[in-house]
């Protein structure tokens, strides 16, 4: 009978956006060694996909068969895991990825255990810090390939969300004026509802500059949820966002253009920081 080296797995997975550019992370601990692996997705993805993506990483990397104890926050996976182990078929969500794993189950002599996730523990905090901080690269290096170069002759609308009892902040930043403003989030009010009142009363102001009609206009704003609402690639569920949607889409028809750009929170601080 051979005797497998014992191998502990944890492993977890994020996306920015959920559907959005992820990463994955797997730690791998064997005889008193341990290693870390890192992936990051700049295509659109899913927190599940991730989480089974870092499972199979880890398990990619192992030379030689293994006894496996996988520790995953996702019962997504481990349930998937089980499935595939009691040969009940393919799960159809992500079944690429599925299939892909499946070999290695047979590989490897595997069992899951489930932990909770930021309940404290070390390794399962290691990779869901791992996993979010390659998610935010792949985010990172798919918002530069998809903003143009920002001319010079560009307005530029700064939008910064609110955080510890800072409200929201604007700025608009043109050749023929500078026009800054806040918006409290009061009682009953959410911070997406008081960051939609924000841009339309920044719209308003910039609709009013001189030129306007002529400006290509550039939201620059560190508040992913906005800007990729502002590119029509997220849809305006709430209906106490939707009249203030439509009313920031009607004003961007007096400008020549208008572009969402996502952009740190110190960038965007930077900006409002300017004198007016």
């Amino acid at each position: 009978m051979t005797i497998l080296p014992n191998v502990t797995l944890t492993t977890d997975g994020a996306a920015r956006g959920n559907p959005g550019p992820g990463g994955w992370a797997a730690i791998l601990e064997a005889g008193g060694k341990t290693k870390l692996l890192v992936g990051e997705e700049p295509q659109p993805t899913t927190n599940n996909a991730m989480e089974l993506r870092a499972v199979i990483g880890g398990l990619e990397a192992l030379k030689q068969p293994c006894a496996i104890l996988l520790r995953a926050d996702s019962q997504y996976v481990l349930n998937g895991i089980a499935r595939l182990q009691a040969q009940r078929g393919l799960p159809e969500k992500n079944r690429e990825l599925w299939a892909r794993l499946q070999p290695l189950l047979i590989k490897h002599q595997l069992r899951g255990e489930w932990v909770k996730g930021h309940s404290g523990d070390t390794r399962n905090e290691q990779v869901d810090q791992a996993s979010n901080l390659a998610a935010a690269r792949a985010y990172a290096a798919a918002e530069a390939a998809h903003t143009p170069a920002q001319t010079a002759d560009a307005w530029t609308l700064a939008l910064l969300s609110p955080a510890a009892g800072r409200p929201v902040q604007w700025a608009v930043i043109s050749p023929v004026g500078r026009r800054a403003g806040s918006q409290a989030v009061s009682k009953g009010v959410t911070q997406p509802t008081a960051i939609y009142h924000a841009l339309v009363a920044a719209l308003e102001a910039a609709a009013a500059l001189p030129n306007a009609a002529q400006a290509s206009l550039v939201v620059r704003s560190n508040y992913e949820l906005i800007v990729k609402q502002g590119r029509g690639e997220w849809k305006v569920k709430q209906p106490e966002q939707q009249p203030l949607a439509a009313q920031a889409l009607a004003l961007r028809d007096r400008f020549a253009g208008v572009r969402f750009d996502f952009a740190p929170t110190a960038e965007v601080a930077g900006l409002l920081e300017q004198p007016v």
